[in-house]
């Protein structure tokens, strides 16, 4: 599972900012509305390195890191799993604190469950001890969303 580190843009890592970035300026050029000076520069500076001959996903700046998600199917998998952890969590909390007062084990069976109606996060009981015990700094909820979910804004004319 990627591990993001919170920077001053958030807990967004820069691929995820380069690729709202690319949504948001397709949107603006779909709908004909203006793009920033700012914007039309980095296009016209991509368009002419990728015509000589540079890497698109590097100068569009969306070249993936090692063990980086570029899509939103492989962020969403990463996510499931950060949701199930965060599931845990919140289970294994004293009743007086708001959690369900479960302990570990079952909370990672509750977890493993798939049951309509419920919480069905896709992973086996030894895959959920597993990521519980590799990821400590995950056993505390953070439910910040992931950039692809944002909406992008609309400027019509």
């Amino acid at each position: 599972m990627t591990r993001k580190k919170q920077s001053d843009s958030g807990p967004y890592s820069t691929l995820e900012l380069s690729q709202f970035r690319l949504r948001l300026i397709a949107r603006n050029l779909e709908h004909g509305n203006n793009l920033s000076d700012e914007e039309r520069a980095f296009l016209v500076d991509a368009l002419l390195k990728i015509g000589a001959g540079a890497d698109a996903n590097a100068v569009l700046e969306v070249q993936a890191k090692r063990r980086q998600r570029k899509t939103s199917k492989q962020a969403a998998k990463a996510d499931r799993k950060r949701f199930a952890l965060a599931f845990i969590a919140s289970a294994i909390r004293p009743r007086s604190e708001g959690g369900s007062g479960l302990s570990l084990c079952e909370a990672i069976e509750r977890a493993a469950e798939n049951k309509p109606g419920e919480a069905n996060f896709g992973l086996s009981e030894d895959s959920l001890r597993t990521l519980w015990h590799s990821h400590p700094e995950l056993q505390k909820p953070n439910f910040a969303a992931p950039i692809f979910w944002l909406p992008i804004p609309s400027e019509e004319k």
